[in-house]
């Protein structure tokens, strides 16, 4: 009797079970939205690729997308006009320079909507070009209030037309601290295009009339960025987490430099590693290396100096400020520590690389 009942409860079971999983395959079992590349990626606009992939697809009656920035206070939806399965796309719209987005693409058929995972992207700052005395043109970028040179100075004139002088000779070098001189990289013009000139501070810091109006060295309605200017830069890179893999600190060297050119480094966050993901800011530093007061060549593809207008006050030394990015460095520098160890301080008789600056609303 026992075993009759123990039988039937088994047979009962069974046919529970039975119709439970005959019952679900009336139903959607494939559940697949997923966003598969956000591209053509602008300051302002993208477009979203999203893929369904739903059982019973013809109960579709609407497929989208919904997108803000990373708060996800201002969420905007749009519909694609087509349904079913498949691969559409959409374009985002109004989006701001510098700024992380999400998007997530979703379907709605008779049982409900279905969500794909956020797909998380950063659009770039805006770019332009700016011109020199000589006719070079360079790509620029505003970040923040500021807009910089994506690309080293490399003119051989002062924004008013005089040529600035070209010093080859490590002695002639040491000795051109009283005037303003340019050099190329190891004296060769090869490496113009990629890394742009070298200046002593003499060149940076010329005003024509001699100590009076502005500095002439940049061009006109640019300058060559104080410390304040570089500190701006600096602090809003950090506040916009520009930091690597998004940390709020000054660890944004990657986010600045370029992906090409600098030397290998196999410590994570680092310039050197993994430069694909290099120069989210669009800032693109070169490691252009330096000249030594004495006219020696030194760090090329290791480490980029690039020079502030301001002199250090109130010190013996020949000192003026500058800034440094290294490829085994997460950092950006923005004191002259480092080369006032290494050399005793007379940074003004160096041969640095120089960007230019300007404000904007």
């Amino acid at each position: 009797m026992k075993t009759r009942l123990l039988s039937k409860s088994i047979l009962v079971l069974f046919c529970i079970s039975f119709f439970l999983l005959t019952a679900c395959e009336d139903k959607v079992d494939v559940h697949r939205v997923v966003v598969t590349q956000v591209s053509d990626i602008t300051a302002n606009s993208a477009l979203c690729t999203v893929q369904v992939d739903l059982n019973n697809s013809s109960k579709i009656v609407e497929r989208g997308i919904i997108y803000d920035s990373k708060e996800w206070k201002n969420q905007i939806v749009k519909t694609d006009a087509h349904g079913g399965d498949g691969s559409f796309s959409l374009s985002l719209e109004n989006l701001q320079p510098g700024t992380v987005y999400g998007v997530r693409g979703y379907a709605k058929n008779s049982e409900g909507v279905v969500y794909s995972t956020v797909y998380s992207f950063k659009t770039p700052l805006k770019e332009s070009t700016m011109e020199d005395v000589e006719g070079n043109v360079y790509k620029t970028i505003i970040i923040g209030k500021q807009e910089w040179m994506v690309e080293n100075l490399r003119t051989t004139k002062f924004n008013e037309g005089t040529s600035i002088s070209r010093v080859t000779a490590n002695g002639a070098w040491a000795g051109a601290n009283n005037n303003g001189a340019y050099c190329y990289y190891s004296n060769s013009a090869d490496n113009l295009e990629n890394y742009g000139v070298l200046y002593n501070w003499r060149a940076v810091n010329r005003r024509i009339p001699a100590g009076t109006g502005d500095l002439v060295l940049a061009p006109a309605g640019w300058r060559v960025p104080s410390m304040e200017d570089w500190n701006a830069l600096k602090n809003h890179l950090i506040n916009h987490l520009y930091g690597y893999q998004g940390v709020q600190d000054n660890v944004i060297a990657k986010s600045m430099a370029a992906t090409s050119l600098w030397l290998d480094c196999d410590m994570p966050g680092t310039i050197g590693a993994d430069m694909a993901s290099n120069n989210t800011s669009g800032f693109n530093a070169v490691p252009g290396g330096y000249r030594t007061e004495r006219g020696v060549f030194n760090s090329i593809n290791e480490k980029a100096y690039y020079w502030s207008s301001d002199a250090v006050e109130g010190v013996i030394k020949d000192i003026s400020y500058f800034v440094t990015l290294s490829f085994n460095s997460n950092e950006f520098m923005t004191d002259s520590k480092e080369f006032e160890e290494s050399t005793g301080g007379n940074s003004k008789l160096a041969g640095f690389s120089v960007r230019c600056v300007r404000d904007v609303e």
